[in-house]
């Protein structure tokens, strides 16, 4: 393990700063940067302190959808301190948002608002936003939307998420298999 000095971590993050995609998303009012870190810190602390990382990936979740796949991690780990805090965080959380804004505005969001967001992706949305580099934006540049982009993006996500699960039990495999030759 290598210690940087303060001096270094200091540059580091300054140079990180420079980065077009960095200086994009605080340019934009993005919370890309955020969540990453929420995931990151999440990951890092799976081992000493599975609790904290289930709800920083939870917090990372409420925050934005996006991450809500990455508990498989944890599922395919067998970390249940981890996947518990994830679970209750999101709970929690979701409840709090329904008390505050009410049933019936966070029932709209869900079933309404959240399923509408994959129709509106047109030629002209995609056009107009440029940046926008996602898959579905990505299939709609080949003139792919609505439900059969929908579909194209769940089979890519299913077969990546696939594969890293035979990879982290193919390695859990070959670690149990060292540990009894040991």
């Amino acid at each position: 393990s290598v210690k940087l000095h303060w001096t270094t971590k200091a540059l580091l993050f300054a140079l990180t700063l420079r980065l077009f995609p960095v200086r994009l998303t605080l340019a934009l009012g993005q919370i890309n940067l955020i969540i990453l870190s929420l995931i990151m810190g999440s990951y890092y602390l799976q081992h000493k302190h599975s609790r904290i990382a289930g709800i920083l990936l939870g917090l990372a979740t409420v925050i934005k959808l996006t991450p809500l796949p990455l508990i498989l991690y944890f599922i395919v780990k067998k970390n249940r301190n981890a996947i518990m805090s994830f679970s209750i965080t999101v709970a929690s959380a979701t409840l709090l948002g329904a008390l505050v804004f009410g049933l019936p505005l966070t029932r709209y969001y869900y079933l309404q608002v959240i399923p509408e967001l994959n129709s509106k992706i047109t030629q002209q949305t995609v056009n107009l936003t440029y940046m926008n580099q996602s898959t579905t934006a990505l299939l709609g540049r080949f003139g792919i939307f609505g439900n059969t982009n929908t579909l194209i993006r769940y089979v890519i996500t299913g077969y990546g998420l696939c594969l890293i699960c035979l990879k982290i039990l193919r390695n859990a495999r070959m670690q149990a298999m060292t540990r009894r030759g040991r």
